[in-house]
């Protein structure tokens, strides 16, 4: 007991082999799929409703130059009033009074959502198209100067969040950037913004000048004319480098270009971004998963944990495929393993001189039937001795599917060695012939009270000891130990057990514990089977490692 405890405990995952990481790898190839779809098909998704928008920019330069002396402005030679005041003029090119000149120049549709449409793909669309019409239906019934005062605001409420300021480190320059859906209408967006910006400024200077000289002073008039033709040239013209620094403390420095690609990185190259961190989550899971997994998934897991003879495999079958090999493909894998564990059983019962074998499993299912089967029909036709099946499965028997032993007119009145124990039939009239040298005994009509326990003693000097001089190899179909509480004491009686393991099914520790249980009974253990055994791996790369 101790000993198998230890080399589960000290199981080192470091001795792995490619090809037991490939085995992981294939055996979750449906999750590794169905993540890499997923993340690739969300992040498709996540473009398709996200419309590409590009960023032009221009920028601005604080001067320190004003028509009127103002103590504001003669601190600009502190790099920290400096600081101050780029946060201030930034906030200023958000105000209303800036962005509002902007909005009513601008050429941006009265919907904001209609606009975006033009641009959109057809996913995101469908959803503009909806909140147009319930923006539309928020609209019904109001007077006309009412909607129009909510689409100009809701105009004014885009522009604002279009609109982002960053001022350039160590200098007295800041950028207006302007975002939109059309490069042209970035570049047209960010300039308006900046002139609006400058008028604004320059409106400041002249409401100060009137005040300290009149309307009618030639600085004030000359001041007027600059702003008149500042907002005449507001829409489509181009400003001159003159008019672009001109009088405003604040000027315009480099105009905004139309810029040439979209904001951020292009669709194929986030599809391609998207792959590989869905390659990157897929491997993550796998082996989360398979770290979490606490079942018999190969036969170095038999070795490693258990520490008894790995006796073969018995692959899952294909749709159509035979469970015994009288109708399994001839040279097929599941026939090819068969013949394997045959082999390797044959040596281990000459070895041991095993002449009664027990065959178990563990877990919520009994999974050894039909193994027990195609060893039943081998020795009988290989060993040239006469062999016996006793059919002590109590829970599940599923023999006679296996054996396909004819059950007309007999098939609800046989006796089996439930009434021998009852002595309602004797040993001899129970037995039922398969074959020429296979004969079975089967269960009977058990009550209840059998359905979890059976008097071990009992079925060990009535059934067992009675058969033995008779056959040269008896086999007894067990129930698994989960749901037969006395199968470790029938282990003591025979002289090897057989545990049947089932991949993906068996936990380690039910296994463990069943196995210990075994050992208390001073029973011999021939070796472990792996059934409903799968093989990932394609052939040619498994060759290929």
């Amino acid at each position: 007991m101790k000993q198998i405890q230890r080399s589960y405990e000290t199981f080192n995952v470091n001795e792995s082999t490619v090809r037991d990481y490939l085995r992981v790898i294939f055996s979750h190839k449906v999750l590794i799929a169905f993540t890499i779809i997923t993340v690739v098909f969300i992040s498709y998704i996540s473009l398709e409703l996200k419309t590409p928008t590009y960023e032009a920019n221009v920028n601005m330069l604080i001067s320190a130059e004003k028509q009127v002396e103002s103590p504001y402005y003669r601190e600009l030679d502190s790099r920290l009033a400096m600081a101050e005041i780029v946060l201030t003029q930034t906030s200023i090119v958000k105000s209303r009074q800036v962005l509002e000149r902007a909005a009513k120049v601008l050429s941006v549709s009265v919907e904001p959502l209609a606009y975006e449409k033009k641009f959109a793909a057809p996913l995101k669309q469908y959803f503009l198209d909806l909140e147009v019409k319930k923006f539309r239906k928020r609209l019904e019934g109001l007077p006309v100067r009412h909607k129009q005062a909510i689409l100009f605001e809701k105009v004014v409420a885009e522009l604002r969040d279009s609109i982002k300021v960053e001022p350039i480190n160590d200098t007295n320059i800041f950028k207006i950037i302007a975002t939109d859906f059309d490069p042209i209408e970035a570049a047209h967006k960010a300039n308006i913004v900046g002139r609006s910006y400058v008028i604004f400024d320059l409106e400041q200077q002249l409401a100060e000048l009137e005040l300290k000289y009149g309307e009618r002073h030639p600085n004030v008039i000359q001041l007027g004319n600059t702003i008149n033709s500042l907002i005449d040239n507001l829409r489509t013209n181009p400003l001159s480098n003159i008019d672009a620094i001109g009088p405003a403390t604040v000027k315009i420095i480099e105009l905004a270009s139309v810029p040439n690609s979209p904001k951020g990185p292009s669709k194929q190259i986030t599809l391609i971004f998207s792959f590989v961190l869905g390659v990157i989550l897929a491997f993550i899971l796998t082996f989360l998963f398979e770290g979490l997994d606490q079942t018999f998934r190969s036969p170095k897991d038999i070795k490693k944990i258990l520490n008894y003879p790995f006796l073969g495999s018995v692959p899952k079958r294909k749709l159509g495929e035979k469970a015994i090999v009288n109708g399994a493909i001839p040279n097929s894998l599941y026939m090819r393993h068969l013949q394997q564990l045959f082999a390797n059983l044959i040596s281990k019962i000459e070895e041991n001189n095993a002449k009664k074998i027990l065959i178990t499993s563990t877990g919520d299912y009994n999974h050894s039937s039909p193994i027990l089967a195609n060893i039943g029909l081998y020795l009988s036709r290989k060993a040239k001795g006469k062999v016996l099946i006793i059919d002590a499965n109590i829970k599940h028997s599923t023999l006679l599917k296996y054996l396909k032993i004819k059950r007309k007119g007999w098939s609800y009145k046989v006796k089996g060695w439930f009434e021998v124990l009852k002595e309602k039939a004797s040993v001899s009239e129970s037995i039922l012939e398969v074959t020429e040298h296979l004969d079975i005994l089967l269960t009977g009509k058990i009550g209840r009270e059998a359905h979890h326990m059976i008097d071990i003693e009992k079925f060990v000097s009535g059934i067992l000891d009675k058969v033995k001089e008779n056959y040269d190899f008896i086999i007894v179909d067990c129930p698994n130990l989960y749901h037969f509480q006395d199968g470790e004491r029938l282990t003591h009686y025979v002289d090897g057990t057989l545990v049947v393991l089932n991949e993906g099914q068996s936990r380690r520790q039910s296994v463990i514990s069943a196995v210990n249980q075994i050992e208390q009974q001073q029973s011999r253990i021939l070796g472990i089977i792996l059934g409903n055994r799968t093989f990932p791996i394609p052939e040619v790369i498994y060759s290929m490692t």
